[in-house]
């Protein structure tokens, strides 16, 4: 379960890295009809990126991934537009001989890619002895007790890799800076419409006021749990709509409601009663059977 706190730094491989930060995006949900290799999406340096390059991504995406971003086909451009960055950067270097994108999956360029990264990351990463103490008692309160000495080195890859990411991220920044770039987003497949929308603040307060029990989600378009979770919210709906309020709220759409009501985790289902009292919370992801079961015991609807 993501958590709304600022999550803590730990030591990653810069090839570890390299594969988390292209695992940022998502889904095809629809195709035109004419030719995909035709149909330019966006230009780089005068590279073309075609929808073909787009479907092709896609597929290649492992499915988690591929629900987490499967209504924004922007962030998929995004992500070929890195990679072909990249793959340009590593052949004006001599690392590969070509920047086709074709050929991002062949394990020589992979490993080329990873060279790249490798040489803007930890080849240019030190951490100081000094930076782990200035860390250490700026943080002293949550070593729970722990030595500088027993926690040295673990502070010096939590410092590392904070290092690698914000050097391999300049680097990205001044390779985009420095490119022509043309995007076609109108040309983008449209996303699929949501299996449950954001409901509004003041739709969530009618709720709770309306005389009928609620449901209420607290989740995250970021969170795989949170998007597993929305069929069966819908699907529950659908059988219990009459009965029941069942409402999805965004938390980056409304962090005044998720303060308020001590989100801590996302998702994070709460109980109202008909007097829009809570009842009772679930944090986490509930299957279809586990959240019937829950509406039973609290006699939301009946056995």
């Amino acid at each position: 379960m993501p958590s709304l706190s600022s999550p803590e730094r730990t030591p990653w491989s810069v090839g570890a890295f390299f594969l988390i930060f292209l695992a940022l995006f998502s889904s095809l949900i629809g195709c035109a009809e004419e030719d995909s290799s035709e149909v330019v999406l966006a230009e780089v340096n005068g590279q073309e990126i075609t929808l073909e390059d787009y479907r092709a991504e896609m597929e290649g995406l492992p499915e988690e991934m591929r629900l987490l971003y499967q209504n924004d086909p922007q962030k998929i451009l995004q992500r070929l537009i890195l990679m072909t960055l990249l793959l340009q950067e590593a052949c004006r270097r001599g690392l590969i001989e070509s920047a086709d994108l074709h050929r991002r999956s062949d394990p020589r360029v992979q490993k080329a890619l990873e060279e790249l990264l490798r040489s803007e990351g930890t080849g240019r990463v030190e951490v100081a002895d000094e930076e782990i103490e200035a860390f250490y008692a700026a943080n002293r309160s949550l070593m729970e007790g722990a030595s500088l000495e027993q926690v040295r080195e673990v502070l010096r890859g939590i410092l590392r890799a904070q290092k690698e990411q914000e050097s391999v991220g300049a680097f990205i920044g001044m390779l985009h800076t420095n490119a022509a770039i043309q995007t076609y987003p109108e040309r983008l497949p449209s996303p699929s419409p949501p299996v449950i929308p954001s409901a509004t603040e003041e739709e969530f307060h009618k709720a709770l006021k309306s005389g009928r029990p609620t449901v209420a989600d607290f989740g995250s378009n970021l969170c795989i749990p949170c998007i597993r979770l929305r069929p069966v919210l819908k699907a529950v709906k659908d059988a219990h709509g009459d009965r029941l309020n069942v409402l999805y709220l965004e938390v980056d759409e409304h962090k005044g409601l998720a303060r308020k009501h001590r989100i801590q985790l996302v998702p994070t289902v709460i109980f109202f009663n008909a007097d829009g009292k809570e009842v009772k919370r679930h944090m986490g992801y509930m299957d279809r059977k586990a959240m019937e079961e829950m509406l039973r015991k609290l006699g939301f609807v009946k056995g």
